[in-house]
């Protein structure tokens, strides 16, 4: 039982810093992005949760559709809205952040 309670609070760590990954500000992204691949490389089994995928690819979905609105948005929800994702305020920055998710996507 204690495995499971372990297991799965690196799940849900590893879940919090994929959303914390889509932050505004650059420095909590790269933060996010070190815990993250530290996290992956103590857990690797973490790559192929399907929580951690599922999560993952619905965060490259939502930020890509964020990208390419042409209405102003400041954030995206996934999950039924149970995850909001705040979004920079240019376009600019929006593609940064969708090249950020498509490249952490690749590694994953």
């Amino acid at each position: 039982h204690g495995t499971r309670r372990v297991d799965a609070l690196v799940e849900r760590e590893a879940q919090r810093l994929l959303v914390k990954f889509c932050h505004k500000a650059v420095g909590v992204r790269d933060a996010a992005h070190h815990y993250l691949s530290d996290l992956v490389a103590a857990f690797p089994a973490l790559l192929w949760r399907s929580s951690c995928l599922s999560l993952l690819l619905d965060t490259l979905d939502a930020v890509g559709r964020a990208y390419q609105t042409t209405a102003f948005i400041t954030y995206t929800t996934l999950r039924d809205g149970a995850v909001r994702i705040p979004l920079p305020d240019t376009s600019p920055a929006r593609y940064d952040l969708l090249t950020d998710v498509t490249r952490l996507c690749r590694g994953w």
